[in-house]
């Protein structure tokens, strides 16, 4: 009986987040620019006591060779994404070795994931679409920009059923697509 009072409150607990950017919630795909730009936009009325996390642009912050994370910064660079079916790829200005895939990384009995932006790392992660609130991907509940191990925030992909406290210097963001002038 204890096991079903937590998994009632674990699950009441998450509903705001779960179907906020819940596939479920609104099914309509709207169609993307064909070239954008990701700004982050914090939901309102969450407490994050790290750095404003609003109107950033999502960028491949550089890990390693051919590696990188789903970062945000204030300054739009040269770089972009674009959707080919439900594959996130992102390029940038001069792009010689071909678009690099946007992965979000598994981590077994873990709130949020990684999410990698590699020309050396794996293949795409497929499911990802735009909707009403921006882009979507289907089985992720909804995205975190945390103050993290970067100088950058770091964008993750929030899993949506851990009733875990998030970190203080996490806030969920929508993730906006801005078409490419």
């Amino acid at each position: 009986m204890r096991f079903v009072s937590i998994l009632a409150s674990v699950g009441f607990a998450a509903l705001p987040y779960l179907t906020r950017a819940s596939p479920l919630l609104e099914t309509r795909q709207e169609a993307a620019p064909s070239q954008f730009y990701l700004q982050t936009q914090v939901y309102p009325g969450i407490d994050d006591c790290g750095t404003n996390k609003d109107g950033l642009y999502v960028f491949s912050y550089h890990t390693g060779a051919g590696l990188g994370i789903a970062a945000a910064e204030a300054d739009q660079l040269s770089s972009w994404f674009y959707l080919n079916d439900t594959n996130l790829l992102f390029t940038y200005e001069d792009n010689e070795i071909g678009p690099w895939p946007t992965e979000i990384l598994y981590g077994p009995y873990q709130a949020f994931n990684q999410i990698s932006i590699s020309i050396a790392d794996g293949p795409a992660t497929p499911g990802f679409f735009v909707n009403g609130t921006g882009l979507q991907q289907n089985t992720t509940a909804a995205w975190l920009a945390c103050d993290w191990w970067f100088t950058d925030p770091q964008i993750f992909a929030y899993n949506g059923y851990y009733s875990t406290p998030l970190p203080s210097s996490c806030s969920f963001v929508n993730l906006i697509p801005r078409a490419v002038a």
